[in-house]
């Protein structure tokens, strides 16, 4: 026990001594701190030094060029449409004029269907034999009515709406040329190709009813040499238009005074 005892007193005796040497010597004391300190930090810089040697021998990342965007297309300056559209009024105008009735155009239809008929009614008459007769004759002047009264209609609807005295007048007229035309060629055709016989039988059956009528023999034979005169083939052709005119021309005087409709803002 007294040994223990001695050496803890020991102890605490270099404890002493040691707490005395520090305080008088304290710059050894702080260098044998710093020398720790040093030491403590040099494994540390240390081990610092490959990680920025690691960070230096990294490459760097390669920079991608983002390519600027493509301007954006340029709209076309829209084109004025009034010039188009006034164009395209003036074409419909145009179109329209083309359409409208005219004279000319109503007359050459109609014409052609008047002679059409015409022809009909002359081959229906020779085979019913019925050339001959007065009566039947005049049956083709209710076509012609018809066909002014229906041409002066398109006229004034295809048109604008109004048909003239004359107008109707000249519809007539131009009318009844080209029907007599027609119908005085096919007359011609008939008489010289078809039926050369033709004129002798007509005026054989024309004496019998002269006589059935009771006129006398002077009159018959002066009756009989005016129509063989108009019966020739050319005189026929000829006098067939003019005879067409004619009565085309009185007939458009009447239907025309029926059928017009003048325009107001014309009338003086």
């Amino acid at each position: 026990m007294e040994e223990e005892n001695n050496d803890l007193n020991k102890s605490k005796e270099e404890n002493n001594d040691l707490s005395k040497s520090e305080e008088e010597n304290p710059e050894n004391s702080n260098e044998g701190s710093s020398q720790k300190e040093t030491e403590s930090s040099e494994p540390a810089s240390s081990s610092e030094e490959p990680v920025a040697e690691e960070s230096a021998s990294d490459p760097e990342p390669e920079k991608t060029v983002t390519p600027a965007p493509a301007p954006a297309p340029v709209a076309p300056a829209p084109v004025a449409s009034a010039p188009a559209s006034s164009d395209k009024d003036e074409v419909e105008d145009e179109e329209e004029d083309f359409e409208k009735a005219t004279v000319k155009s109503v007359s050459i239809k109609w014409g052609v269907i008047l002679s059409i008929i015409s022809i009909s009614l002359f081959i229906v008459g020779v085979a019913a034999d019925l050339s001959a007769e007065t009566w039947y004759g005049l049956i083709g002047i209710i076509p012609l009515i018809i066909i002014l009264v229906m041409a002066h209609k398109q006229f004034k609807e295809e048109g604008d709406g109004y048909m003239s005295y004359s107008q109707g007048l000249g519809i007539g007229i131009f009318v009844s040329l080209i029907n007599g035309t027609i119908a005085s060629l096919f007359n011609l055709l008939y008489t010289t190709v078809i039926d050369p016989e033709f004129t002798e039988k007509t005026l054989v059956k024309l004496e019998d009813q002269f006589v059935e009528q009771g006129m006398t023999d002077s009159q018959i034979d002066s009756a009989l040499g005016m129509m063989e005169t108009f019966s020739n083939p050319m005189i026929g052709f000829f006098v067939g238009i003019v005879a067409a005119v004619f009565f085309g021309f009185i007939l458009s005087l009447i239907v025309s005074a029926f059928t017009k409709n003048a325009n107001p803002e014309l009338d003086v």
